[in-house]
């Protein structure tokens, strides 16, 4: 076991890939990889020469942090094919809803110890508050991966992985993030109906015919088999538990946020997939929530407006698009990178993309002359109208994909979106609209972003 400062960890993660976070709900299925988990134990157990046996209820949990840590080292050992850190929390106070009731977190960090003890992880132990602790496999523990045969269809989810989570938001403080908090509550009908959704969902695609074609020029492998999906609702520091904030798929979904050039490896029943998005989501809702019928045309264009602004440039309209969305969360429009200096790294912005001179402010009154009726939610507020657009987003979501499994077809959800198998792109299409229709009273299209396959068959498609 090692310490490490805030500044040599800088220095070790240099060019890294990023560190992954243990996953307190993966665990070991029964066949090879509960085989490895036995063998660990085994030698565990006969190292520690106990005079006396656990009770049963201390047993349980211990097993079940062992099991839990390795099936973590051994996930990310098949990820990237070498040794890679694994965030895990050593604090025995730690307690939030990432970390799982049935693993006490003083047993899981004995756990971790004696891993190390018998050779099969390694730790680095973070000094201070802003430096995290890591663990990483060894080459003893990658052997026995090696030698049992353990592939990405060797794991399984805890089956108490709560699929509605409720976060606090407390005030960002100046030249730092808001800090979010996880929210304990007791269920209600409301909470189980949530529930109950999501897990529907879930069940759907765990039986479902997906899977990846790895990419050849990516070092890192993809598990088709990670498809389970949590709904996260959101509070602000002064209000009290409710459930019609945020509200947004996440989860171990291994296709959200994957770049756009690897969902060509996604399949569908056997089928490349059909990205399908909605046309200005977002302020379609907000012009609904004012009262209003949004104009048309791409509600993001700003030219005329802006000095110096190319609508036609993708980079230039994202950053737009990301300013709008700062605009309705509260915040200001985004800002600027800074560049690195005197040894320190730099910074990125949302306005980075955009000419020199277009600032927030600039940006703000743009927004408002092209869209005046939206000037209200622009304004200081106690709760951002953002917090209810999302709501809706998710609500449309939801709604689409319980339209699409009535229909047996397959959507691989994100956030205000779907995959589906290309053949299917024309139903997941009507099924967002109508679920437009259903949760707002108003059609929003959706359109076809993106059709995926072999390289260079994409542009084909979509210019056909």
């Amino acid at each position: 076991m090692v310490a490490m400062s805030a500044e040599e960890v800088e220095d070790e993660t240099i060019g890294r890939p990023k560190d992954e976070w243990l996953d307190y709900y993966l665990l070991s299925k029964e066949g090879t990889l509960r085989d490895v988990v036995s063998v660990v134990t085994r030698e565990i157990v006969s190292a520690e020469a106990r005079k006396r046996s656990r009770k049963a209820v201390d047993q349980r949990s211990f097993e079940l942090c062992t099991d839990c840590v390795l099936a973590n080292m051994s996930y990310v050992f098949l990820k990237y094919g070498f040794e890679h850190p694994i965030v895990a929390s050593r604090k025995l106070s730690e307690c939030d809803l990432n970390t799982n009731e049935s693993m006490p977190q003083r047993t899981f960090v004995r756990s971790l110890d004696r891993l190390e003890a018998c050779g099969y992880i390694s730790q680095c132990v973070g000094i201070g508050s802003k430096v995290h602790s890591t663990v990483i496999s060894t080459q003893k523990l990658h052997s026995l991966i090696i030698e049992h045969g353990v592939d990405f269809s060797c794991f399984r989810e805890c089956d108490t992985r709560p699929l509605v989570v409720l976060r606090r938001r407390a005030p960002a403080r100046a030249g730092r993030k808001a800090k979010k908090s996880s929210v304990n509550f007791h269920h209600t009908h409301e909470t189980s109906v949530i529930h109950d959704r999501v897990s529907k969902i879930n069940r759907f695609l765990s039986k479902a015919n997906i899977d990846y074609i790895d990419d050849a020029n990516s070092d890192v492998r993809v598990s088709p088999y990670d498809r389970s999906l949590v709904r996260y609702f959101s509070i602000l520091g002064h209000q009290g538990i409710r459930f019609d904030q945020g509200g947004r798929l996440f989860g171990r979904a291994f296709w959200m946020n994957m770049k756009s050039d690897f969902r060509r490896g996604i399949r569908i029943d056997g089928e490349p997939v059909a990205d399908l998005d909605f046309c200005n989501l977002g302020p379609r809702i907000a012009y609904h929530l004012a009262g209003h019928e949004a104009p048309k045309g791409d509600l993001y264009d700003l030219s005329g407006l802006l000095d110096g602004y190319d609508h036609r440039d993708k980079a230039q309209r994202k950053a737009i698009k990301r300013a709008f969305a700062s605009c309705l969360n509260g915040g200001r429009g985004g800002k600027r990178g800074i560049k690195p200096k005197a040894g320190k790294p730099g910074t990125t912005g949302i306005l980075d993309p955009l000419p020199r001179g277009i600032n927030a402010a600039k940006i703000r009154k743009a927004l408002i002359t092209k869209h005046p009726v939206l000037e209200p939610f622009f304004e200081p507020r106690e709760v951002p109208v953002g917090f209810t657009i999302m709501f809706l987003e998710s609500q449309i979501l939801l709604c689409a994909l319980e339209k699409l499994i009535a229909l047996g077809v397959v959507a691989l959800p994100q956030h205000d979106g779907l995959m589906v198998a290309r053949s299917n792109a024309g139903i997941a299409q009507e099924a967002l609209e109508a679920a437009s229709r259903d949760v707002l009273g108003v059609t929003i299209p959706a359109i076809v972003k993106d059709l995926y396959g072999p390289p260079g068959e994409s542009e084909r498609l979509l210019a056909a």
